[in-house]
């Protein structure tokens, strides 16, 4: 070990040229429980402190600069190395694996920054998502996602057994004295009594027997102090039984089994119970397809559909 008269110290060197120069390996451990964290700490500015590794210089077009990570000599002892090389005028980070020995370096992933706010991704290998349940947003535009499902409802024609579901006229709907239909929309005003409306002769009598439907609606708002939003029962001719339906601001469906009878029980029949004494239940678009039960896997992609609007669209879809 030398140290200088200026304060410089030399590890392995005789005439250290900074404050601390080693010529060997360089051990950072720490035994203290619980932890037992080794840290390399530069740049710390206490409160709110930043900790890093800075590896700078008088950078040279092509010239790069690597972490590697190894547990011994040998090439097969390699187990990793981040790589960043500057290429004038853009830069990349790298990830992959060095070898010893003359070998080439393999670098499995490259992220390129070709301008302060362009970046190119390239990946020599497969790419593995996991699902991602975040609603939809524009922060989420361009993100994928993998994701599976079981008892997936798929539209077998995709015709829609109700007619002005979405409310256009007060047309085509039998309803009770306290619901209205106007602006494209039904409201159900509460009273102690039950408030419905029913379509029926949706399609040929027992022709969807025992068959799946999905139905799909929209809450446009919710004012009820009490009571629930059914499908089912009120009706002799409905062709399901009671099912209690989802009553938040939003658009909802909800999968249905068409009853096994006789007869032409092949009406729809919506309410808010008795149990509702005051408020309005305001819904629109109500649509009834037929569907089947699939598992399947699915690709999906956040896109913008809309000024400012977004979704979670499906691009490749595979049942099993």
């Amino acid at each position: 070990m030398t140290i200088k008269g200026g304060g410089n110290v030399g590890i392995g060197v005789t005439n250290p040229s900074e404050k601390l120069v080693v010529d060997g390996k360089v051990i950072i451990n720490n035994t203290t429980a619980p932890n037992n964290l080794a840290q390399l700490n530069i740049g710390s500015t206490g409160g709110g402190e930043t900790r890093a590794i800075d590896i700078d210089g008088n950078w040279q077009n092509s010239e790069s600069k690597s972490i590697t990570f190894t547990h011994g000599s040998a090439s097969t002892e390699m187990v990793g190395q981040i790589n960043c090389v500057y290429n004038s005028p853009s830069s990349s980070i790298r990830w992959g694996k060095l070898y010893h020995g003359g070998d080439s370096s393999t670098y499995t992933m490259e992220l390129e920054s070709t301008s302060l706010t362009t970046a190119n991704l390239t990946v020599a290998g497969s790419i593995q998502m996991a699902d991602d349940t975040a609603t939809a947003s524009a922060a989420k535009v361009g993100t994928m996602r993998y994701r599976t499902a079981t008892n997936e409802p798929v539209a077998v024609t995709g015709i829609d057994f109700i007619t002005n579901g979405d409310f256009a006229t007060d047309t085509d709907w039998t309803k009770s004295s306290n619901v209205s239909i106007s602006g494209g929309q039904a409201t159900f005003t509460a009273n102690s009594a039950a408030q419905y409306i029913i379509q029926g002769s949706l399609w040929p009598a027992n022709s969807l027997s025992g068959q799946k439907v999905q139905l799909t609606y929209t809450v446009i708002s919710n004012s009820l102090n009490a009571g629930n939003f059914r499908i089912g029962g009120y009706t002799g001719a409905s062709a399901f039984t009671l099912t209690g339906l989802p009553t938040t601001v939003g658009t909802h469906s909800v999968t249905l089994d068409v009853r096994t009878s006789v007869g032409d029980d092949n009406a729809i029949d919506l309410y808010v119970t008795n149990a509702a004494t005051s408020g309005v239940f305001v819904i629109d678009n109500v649509a009834l397809i037929e569907v089947t039960e699939e598992d399947a896997s699915y690709a999906d992609m956040c896109m913008q559909t809309g000024a400012s609007t977004y979704e979670w669209v499906n691009i490749v879809r595979n049942t099993y």
